[in-house]
């Protein structure tokens, strides 16, 4: 039999298909294929990937997205939120399915795998069951969410939050960023998607259009009627961090995630002549900064959390001219809401008094707090048992840091879980971060054997029933 020649990602070293496991190939020139397709996307060959939602490179993903569905023979939609969803049969909340996926947006110099590695899985998943089970049976479901890092519009899982009302419509259309609203943004990214579409067939084009098309602003918000139709979630992830690779095995479950938040620091000063302003008579917006971030790093460390300022934007930002603003964001997270609690309440402290004694007004708003998430413990179970099974190795739990569209979904009330693959680097959220392709067709496996499993559970409740 004539055989298609296998082009391997450049992040995947040239010998990464002799290490996967006899049986695992397939998946392997799968994993090799997708990841191939959307290594153009918001790549400069040099940095990561930027790939931001509701630009074009998130409309090109989309309809690599919806293109993935349909050569599935999958109905492919856009839920009230702006997420896609791609189902293999009808679900409903009487007849409800089993999903799984992740994001496909990325933080600014990203990885390659944090997001698309979950929706690449999730499809390749459903092929696993379709080979196992052929088409019938209970729904299966992939989905994209949107913006989930919230590099755009101020709020991580924005799509995930807009869906379950965490985020009130009303709320997410006002937002502003760079002059325009959520709402202009929604508008100018469907003439993007349009734009995209000129090079596809004739004959696909109301297909993917449909299944890809911009957030509608008349409707959007919640669905519940969605919501309440997923019997299970499961996500899957390459990890954020080193939890994986220190336990020495392929995979582990999430079954936790740290309570965390996100919040703005406005400091107002005012613009003078760097040459000629004494030290005394300043009011330097980017000194009181750099206090606020030297009192970040101190109290996180104090109590035992991670708390990090990774944006930051400066007025007038000139050579010569002290600042008269500077807008941040801290990103603050911990094992338990009291330790979380405590660092908010002690950073509101240092800015009272940053502002009452110092040259500077300092004000702290809360932008996001989540609390801590707990996956369903039965999920879980069921994931560890069946993962287990699958690769014939301990998959055990673990708690973690790092916010997911699961644990949104499972604050709802969606049964959620998450799989999480190993990172041999340790690096995220950069060029750096890296799953070997054996892990990664392992996760494949975990994910359709975890899937297969709570399907089945379904059926047996709806036989029962």
């Amino acid at each position: 039999m004539p055989t298609t020649k296998l082009t391997i990602p450049a992040f995947w070293q040239a010998g990464s298909i002799e290490d996967v496991q006899h049986g695992r190939e397939t998946i392997a020139r799968k994993l090799c294929g997708c990841f191939n397709e959307l290594c153009g996307i918001g790549s400069d060959g040099r940095d990561g990937y930027t790939r931001l939602a509701w630009t074009r490179e998130d409309a090109r993903l989309r309809l690599w997205f919806a293109t993935m569905a349909l050569d599935r023979g999958m109905t492919v939609t856009v839920d009230a939120a702006g997420n896609q969803w791609a189902w293999r049969g009808v679900p409903t909340p009487d007849n409800p399915g089993v999903a799984a996926g992740s994001h496909l947006d990325s933080v600014v110099h990203g990885g390659a795998f944090d997001g698309p590695l979950g929706v690449i899985s999730a499809f390749l998943a459903v092929d696993e069951l379709a080979a196992r089970h052929g088409a019938d049976g209970v729904p299966v479901g992939v989905a994209n969410f949107s913006n989930e890092e919230g590099s755009r519009f101020h709020a991580a899982c924005f799509g995930s939050r807009v869906l379950t009302g965490v985020i009130k419509p009303d709320d997410a259309l006002a937002r502003e960023e760079d002059g325009s609203t959520l709402a202009e943004t929604f508008a100018s990214f469907d003439a993007i998607l349009r734009e995209e579409m000129a090079d596809q067939l004739p004959s696909r084009k109301a297909a993917l259009f449909a299944g890809a098309h911009a957030p509608r602003t008349e409707t959007y918000g919640t669905d519940e009627a969605l919501l309440r139709s997923i019997a299970s979630f499961v996500e899957l992830h390459v990890d954020l961090g080193v939890h994986v690779d220190r336990a020495h095995v392929p995979v582990a479950v999430q079954a936790g995630i740290w309570p965390h938040g996100r919040w703005h620091v406005a400091i107002d000063g005012q613009s003078n002549h760097a040459g000629t302003t004494p030290f005394d008579f300043r009011r330097d917006a980017l000194v009181a900064f750099s206090k606020v971030c030297l009192k970040v790093e101190e109290t996180a460390r104090e109590l035992g959390m991670l708390a990090t300022i990774g944006r930051v934007a400066v007025k007038p930002n000139g050579i010569n001219v002290i600042a008269s603003h500077v807008d941040t964001y801290i990103d603050a997270r911990a094992e338990t809401d009291e330790v979380l609690n405590e660092f908010v309440k002690r950073m509101g402290t240092y800015v009272r008094h940053a502002s009452t004694q110092g040259p500077c007004r300092v004000k702290l708003n809360r932008m996001t707090r989540t609390p801590d998430s707990h996956f369903d413990a039965h999920v879980c179970g069921t994931i560890c048992e069946a993962a287990s099974d699958e690769l014939d190795v301990p998959v055990r739990p673990f708690s973690m840091g790092a916010g997911h569209d699961a644990g949104i979904l499972s604050d709802w009330g969606v049964p959620a879980g998450m799989i999480i693959v190993r990172n041999d680097t340790g690096v995220a959220h950069s060029r750096f971060e890296h799953a070997t392709l054996a892990d990664c067709a392992d996760g494949v496996l975990a994910l359709a054997a975890s899937l297969d499993a709570l399907a089945a559970e379904v059926s047996e409740q709806r036989e029962s029933a």
